[in-house]
């Protein structure tokens, strides 16, 4: 048990020590920043029915997460953006996920309440 225990917590001092080196392929592959293309803008409705505009999160780093009720790996995932959001706002992170229920609100509503953000 002790070996095993060991084991993991060296696998993940190993990890944690190796510095990440770019890729040199996708340096090679990745288009200049003079070069690209704006997302496409887009306005939704929050749960209050205040518009939210993509336009408005220009300069920030935006995670955009598109979720559902049903889905189990939303489930998990969407704490964490949150806590991302939380730690990172200061330094221009920004998300915004968006329910894919075929109900819209009606749906989304109640399960939004059950499960309150912070």
């Amino acid at each position: 048990m002790r070996h095993r225990l060991f084991t993991r917590i060296a696998f993940i001092a190993a990890f944690v020590a190796v510095p990440c080196l770019p890729c040199p392929s996708a340096a090679q592959t990745m288009t200049p920043a003079t070069q690209r293309a704006a997302a496409p803008d887009f306005t939704l409705n929050d749960g209050n029915g205040k518009p939210i505009t993509l336009s408005e999160y220009k300069g920030k780093v935006v995670l955009l997460d598109f979720w559902a009720t049903w889905c189990t790996g939303c489930k998990v995932e969407i704490p964490w953006y949150m806590e991302f959001e939380k730690k990172y706002k200061r330094r221009g992170l920004a998300s915004i996920c968006v329910a894919m229920e075929e109900e819209g609100w009606e749906k989304v509503r109640p399960y939004l309440h059950e499960k309150p953000s912070d």
